[in-house]
């Protein structure tokens, strides 16, 4: 029987050791990732595209357009064309759409600076998306391994308890068992076992340090707390255990 008790007691360090060890990885593995140099990374990308330069570009080729010339090439037209021609309205209309044609020519050249400032404005505002979603991704991956890290102790514990329950209930069991809970809480950080503490469960109340807890943490120590009524305090390091069943 003490065989058996020396090999439960190792087991759940080991156990625990072990599951500390995936989960310090999968902490290593985000830690390294730099997430702020892919932030700036993609800024520094879109910020290589020369937006201005394409809004500069089509108002230079408007610019550039001789509407002048243009005029003087309609009028020969028109000159060559005849005197018919020339007395009609068809003159009136061909100016009015070479007139047309220049609005309509400067309004693009407005519209595609307008578009290059708009993908430019866009093209920002989804970098700076891509940061906040990286940024969350990485908070919601650390929450997770934590609840993990928490949820593998905890089981670990139970097992072990299991484990202690299944020996003859000697006073030295009981209070490893005490023991391990009292670690867990610690690592939890419902208790500071390095300062006094108090510990008081009466039913389906457990108050530590005076707190109330929440019905989930009862839920996890109450195989190690069966009493109806147990007190469990440590003052200057003396540890003292009052219970009822």
């Amino acid at each position: 029987m003490c065989q058996k008790k020396q090999q439960s007691k190792g087991i759940i360090p080991e156990v625990i050791e072990t599951a500390d060890e995936v989960l310090q990885s999968a902490d290593e593995v985000i830690a390294s990732i730099d997430f702020e140099a892919i932030t700036n990374e993609i800024g520094a990308t879109l910020s290589a595209i020369r937006f201005e330069d394409i809004g500069r570009e089509v108002t230079k080729a408007v610019a550039e357009i001789d509407w002048k010339q243009i005029d003087r090439d309609v009028d020969q037209g028109i000159q060559k064309a005849g005197k018919e021609i020339r007395n009609s309205n068809i003159k009136d209309k061909v100016r009015v759409s070479v007139d047309e044609a220049r609005q309509e020519v400067r309004i693009t050249g407005k519209d595609a600076q307008k578009t290059a400032t708009n993908i430019k404005v866009g093209a920002k505002e989804a970098a700076a998306e891509v940061a906040r979603e990286t940024s969350r991704a990485a908070s919601v991956l650390k929450e997770e391994l934590a609840s993990a890290r928490s949820e593998v102790r905890t089981r670990s514990a139970e097992r072990d308890i299991k484990r202690n329950s299944e020996q003859e209930s000697t006073p030295a069991n009981v209070e490893s068992n005490y023991d391990i809970m009292l670690d867990e809480m610690d690592k939890e950080g419902l208790i500071n076992s390095r300062e006094d503490y108090s510990i008081m469960k009466s039913g389906n109340n457990l108050i530590i340090n005076g707190k109330p807890q929440e019905p989930n943490v009862l839920k996890r120590y109450e195989k190690l707390l069966s009493e109806e009524q147990i007190i469990i305090s440590n003052k200057a390091g003396k540890k003292e255990i009052l219970k009822k069943k």
